[in-house]
């Protein structure tokens, strides 16, 4: 059975729950938190607001992209199961309420050992072996939505459900973690993954002229990636791209300032609360899939880059 958690008194007086109920409940939770997150971030993503800084116009995005990215719960569903685990198995059974300390080793352990390891991974993951058993499921959505950050084939979300688990496991082993900390920091990050496929741009231009847009990525950042297919492989942070030689920094400029500049504006296809008058195209998808590379240096990715 599970360790008790810390200050177990005050949860099962406030809640009537034993620490293991507690925890489900908890977890539960965080996990209809995201939920909310993503329908929020979708929502915005096809606002009339995003139209105005577009930054992929083509492909459209199809009834076929929606349905296979309709995978997305699993993740989520996942990611519950791993941390109910955990806390059985007695990982995270040690959880203050807050504590300021362990959210910023979290921080700290993110922007060093999981950009670091996430890089790597993602550039074996455009291995010829591994991109067509895995990754090209994700990288079918070449107009990308907050739910294509989280379209993936079972085995590399997996992957992903392990890695990103390394940041709270080290933050509980080393008994910093809390119940707020853990929260904010799962927010936190879906926040930033689904924002880097959110397909607007939302930074000023400021921004990137300045030291900021190479410590931290935007939309435009990641959307090279997804078009390109051979550059930005980087998370969150364009410093494993910087170092390793893999960031295209001119054409990440260059679809920056034109998605300020509205060269793609009015393109969102499908409808939301805030964009009632559009519909999803159900036009067959491009056959990228034979294009899309299966290898970094794969030269025919270079032919999408004209659709930006």
């Amino acid at each position: 059975a599970a360790k008790t958690m810390a200050e177990p008194e005050i949860v099962r007086e406030f809640f009537g729950l034993s620490p293991l109920a507690t925890a489900a409940a908890f977890y539960t939770g965080v996990l209809l938190l995201r939920v909310l997150n993503l329908k929020c971030m979708m929502a915005l993503s096809r606002s009339k607001l995003a139209d105005n800084t577009r930054i992929t116009k083509k492909p459209a995005i199809t009834s076929k992209q929606h349905n296979r990215e309709s995978v997305w719960p699993l993740g989520f569903i996942i990611d519950w199961a791993m941390e109910i685990s955990f806390f059985y198995l007695g990982i995270f059974d040690n959880y203050s309420v807050f504590n300021f300390q362990g959210i910023l080793w979290m921080l700290l352990l993110h922007v060093t050992l999981i950009e670091f390891v996430y890089y790597w991974f993602h550039v074996a993951l455009h291995w010829r072996f591994l991109y067509k058993r895995w990754h090209q499921y994700h990288h079918a959505s070449i107009n990308t939505e907050p739910s294509t950050s989280l379209s993936f084939e079972i085995g590399e979300r997996l992957c992903y459900t392990a890695l990103f688990a390394i940041t709270p496991v080290i933050a509980s082993l080393m008994g910093v973690e809390s119940w707020v900390g853990f929260v904010l920091y799962q927010l936190w990050f879906d926040m930033n993954n689904g924002g880097g496929h959110i397909n607007f741009e939302f930074f000023p231009r400021w921004y990137m002229d300045s030291f900021l847009g190479l410590i931290w990525y935007t939309p435009s950042y990641h959307s090279i990636h997804h078009t390109r297919f051979k550059y930005n492989f980087s998370l969150f942070m364009p410093w494993p791209d910087l170092m390793f030689g893999t960031a295209d920094w001119p054409r990440t400029k260059e679809v920056f300032v034109k998605s300020l500049e509205g060269v793609n504006r009015g393109t969102a296809t499908a409808a939301s609360v805030f964009n009632k008058s559009a519909a999803p195209v159900d036009d067959d998808e491009p056959d990228h899939l034979s294009q899309a590379p299966s290898e970094i240096s794969m030269p025919a990715a270079a032919s999408q880059e004209n659709d930006v």
